[in-house]
């Protein structure tokens, strides 16, 4: 499941050496957090976002030109919203791309962080977690599927995943047969005989 991924990947990452310029815990949230806007918008759309895209008062992020081609606001959680802030803290808050690249020596480089780096660093994370096989797009299917679960309805969740249609967001869906005996079983079904029955 998708939570338990992103603490295995997350504590592994918090476990590996970092460079000297930046701290580890910005480290970490680097990692945790490029995971989590993987989830929400794909490592293109994340590269394309800038600093001025998040609002740190309104925990949302402004994804400009995204699916449908048009500007949309992604809710974070507070925990991930710390995450962006510490994370800002160690990049510096000159204007330009959020997420920018560290060079081996650990220093900060303000220019946009490609597609290909989320991708290195997802599956180098991978590696050192001892896991395989995730992509970036396994990121959004677990992301819609954790919040179907969570009881979230499906026209809300097409809404956060950028999809033009709920039929898409269905598609992601992961949940597996327990998911729907455990609905069948939320129903209320009146209990005693019904009215003249025997």
């Amino acid at each position: 499941m998708l939570p338990a991924t992103l603490t295995h990947l997350s504590a592994t990452s918090s476990r590996a050496k970092g460079a000297a310029k930046v701290p580890q815990h910005a480290r970490f949230s680097i990692d945790y957090l490029g995971s989590i806007a993987i989830i929400h918008r794909g490592a293109s759309q994340l590269c394309g976002l800038d600093l001025d895209d998040f609002d740190a008062a309104g925990c949302a992020l402004t994804v400009r030109s995204g699916k449908g081609r048009c500007d949309r606001v992604v809710y974070l959680s507070k925990p991930a919203s710390r995450f962006v802030k510490r994370w800002i803290s160690a990049r510096g808050g000159d204007d330009g791309p959020l997420f920018v690249p560290i060079s081996a020596g650990g220093t900060v480089r303000l220019t946009r962080l490609r597609g290909e780096a989320v991708r290195y660093i997802l599956q180098r994370r991978q590696r050192q977690a001892g896991l395989t096989g995730i992509t970036p797009h396994d990121f959004r299917k677990g992301y819609v599927s954790e919040l179907l679960r969570a009881g979230v309805d499906v026209f809300t969740v097409q809404r956060l995943a950028g999809h033009a249609d709920a039929v898409t967001t269905a598609r992601y869906d992961r949940r597996g047969e327990r998911e729907r005996r455990r609905a069948a079983a939320l129903l209320p079904i009146p209990h005693g005989h019904p009215e003249g029955a025997a």
